[in-house]
């Protein structure tokens, strides 16, 4: 009864957070599941960000099937202006663990030992509710690249265009779909504040359904067609480990009985490390501006009374992809690595932000960000137990090749050129400095910078039936001999289209 009551408590408290914004639109009878009450939907879809909201709303049309999401977190504006305005993107990147995981990686020998914060939205609308609001798509080659690898052309970039189209205006996906779903859909019912601890099987390796956790009490959500996993790149592949699918030896270390061993489960990480670079400049900047108390408050004012002014508009205003030069690309360092990539795939993402809160004095400044896009570098995520409770281990293994070294090492010597012909400095630059010159210098600095793209994919990737590191076929099906069970999110991407993954996960999904 303890639990039960907990439980219901929760979901109570997470319904009023959201009631004045959605009362007019939502019968919170239906669309909220009951905590602790067994019950049996045709999908169960772990996961209510990005990818599980757009799956839910495409299976959920015309009220056809009965869907439920399992969210672990609640609603973001519970978090408050931070994540609902978007002038304060580059302040909540180390958002409250009310909508974050709060996961941070293993020590990085490549970072000097660091082990780096690495955001994750834990939230209905997942990171889309809390990202750098950037959006594009990737190159066309990228794609083709991605249908080669699988061996489906209908991931051919002429293919999948029309899907790109219809997801081009940006709402976060709570907006966009949840509300859109609650709205319009008798058949779909959430569980926010709910912990997906266990994918269950029969004896014939079909997924049946998944436990869940909600406050301490423990229940059972059933599937009669799927279980579908988009609880993200690090999540993701937990879970199925937590449940017996993955590589033998490590389950079997863990005393989890293993359902299929699938070798692929939490390898083939894929990102794009960066830094940020900062400069004084002789214009007027967004530090300067924010740093007036009477700006920031007229600012406030107008965005609430109007939706316009600075508010509306985040940080990065401009993003720029280069070739690098070909005496400075085409080493020995990179010539084995990079001649892999399509001509269309930019080495280099430079983004242009205000400067970070680190500077305390009224100037101006400008940060020049440096993201590799061609990184060849490769992680992991691992378990520590079999309980999901328990963050997953995260092994960026960012800088693990030379050529990565060499690209981030060339990519702050290209920043100096620009910067230096802009004639906008108004000074020596701040990070990393004059003082830091070689390529010595410069690696060890970017070690100790390095910061995440947040772009991770690929750790449950997709491939073709002969792949013993693939996870997923084609149409996200896991392998390995089971059935009924099927990964949506980002973590199956077998490569990492240069830029901002996000455009790719909602094309996927629609």
């Amino acid at each position: 009864m303890r639990g039960f009551l907990q439980s219901s408590a929760l979901f109570i408290s997470l319904a009023l957070e959201t009631q004045a914004q959605f009362t007019h639109e939502t019968r919170f009878s239906t669309t909220f599941g009951l905590a602790s009450q067994n019950k049996t939907f045709d999908y169960v879809i772990v996961g209510g960000g990005t990818a599980g909201l757009t799956t839910a709303m495409r299976l959920s049309e015309n009220n056809t099937a009965s869907v439920a999401v399992i969210e672990a977190g609640g609603f973001y504006q519970m978090a408050g202006n931070l994540t609902t305005i978007p002038g304060y993107e580059s302040e909540y990147q180390e958002a409250p663990p009310s909508i974050d995981w709060m996961i941070r990686t293993t020590n990085q020998s490549n970072l000097e030992g660091r082990s780096v914060l690495y955001p994750q939205g834990k939230c209905f609308g997942g990171s889309s509710a809390r990202n750098g609001m950037a959006y594009q798509r990737g190159t066309a080659s990228s794609y083709d690249l991605w249908a080669k690898a699988i061996g489906d052309d209908s991931y051919r970039f002429d293919q999948v265009l029309p899907y790109f189209q219809k997801s081009v205006q940006f709402d976060s996906s709570q907006t966009a779909f949840l509300e859109t779903t609650m709205k319009n859909s008798d058949s779909f019912q959430t569980y926010p504040g709910t912990l997906a601890k266990q994918v269950l099987f029969d004896g014939a390796k079909r997924a049946t359904g998944v436990r869940v956790d909600t406050a301490g009490t423990e229940y059972v959500l059933s599937a009669k067609k799927e279980v579908i996993l988009a609880a993200g790149v690090f999540r993701t592949p937990q879970l199925l480990m937590a449940s017996g699918v993955g590589p033998a030896q490590k389950l079997e270390g863990l005393n989890i009985p293993l359902v299929s061993n699938l070798s692929g489960v939490g390898q083939n990480l894929l990102d794009n490390p960066g830094y940020g670079t900062l400069y004084p400049v002789n214009a007027v900047s967004q530090h300067r501006l924010w740093s007036n108390s009477t700006y920031a408050a007229e600012a406030h004012d107008q965005f609430y009374k109007t939706r316009s002014g600075p508010l509306t508009t985040f940080a990065s205003n401009y993003i720029l992809w280069e070739n690098l030069p070909n005496t400075t690309a085409q080493t020995a360092t990179t010539s084995t690595h990079l001649p892999t990539f399509p001509p269309d795939w930019p080495d280099i993402q430079y983004i242009f932000n205000a400067a970070g809160t680190t500077t305390t004095e009224t100037a101006d400044y400008i940060s020049i960000g440096v993201v590799v896009l061609k990184a060849t570098s490769r992680g992991q995520v691992g378990i520590s137990s079999a309980d999901t409770a328990d963050n997953p281990l995260v092994d960026v293994n960012w800088l693990n090749t030379k050529s990565d070294q060499k690209m981030l090492v060339e990519g702050l010597r290209r920043v100096r050129v620009f910067a230096n012909a802009t004639g906008v400095l108004a000074g020596e630059e701040i990070l990393p400095g004059p003082d830091v010159q070689s390529d010595g210098e410069i690696l060890n600095w970017v070690r100790s910078a390095a910061t995440p793209s947040h772009h991770a994919v690929g750790t449950c990737k997709m491939g073709r039936s002969n792949d013993t590191s693939a996870v997923v076929d084609s149409a996200g099906r896991v392998l390995g001999g089971i059935s009924g069970l099927r990964v949506v999110d980002a973590s199956v991407m077998p490569v990492l289209p240069p830029g901002q993954p996000m455009s790719t996960v909602c094309e996927y999904d629609f």
